[in-house]
């Protein structure tokens, strides 16, 4: 079964391996908004107050990950 879908697909190997590729990094960028929030929540924002540094690199990772996703739905 496997043998007569992959050779149906033999002319669109990047096409496949492209689609995989990018389901593969929006299932990622899923599965690291609730790491982010965590981090967030820990290192970012602290007893001594909000750093600012962290703050700014967690929401560029956020950012870079909505990005990712948009472009694997597209």
């Amino acid at each position: 079964m496997m043998k007569r879908f992959l050779a149906y697909y033999k002319p669109y190997k990047k096409a496949l391996a492209a689609d995989l590729l990018f389901a593969a990094l929006a299932s990622a960028a899923v599965l690291a908004y609730p790491l982010l929030v965590n981090y967030m929540t820990t290192m970012a924002i602290s007893d001594q107050g909000i750093q600012l540094p962290l703050l700014l690199k967690a929401i560029a990772v956020f950012a870079l990950l909505m990005i990712v996703e948009y472009v694997s739905h597209f």
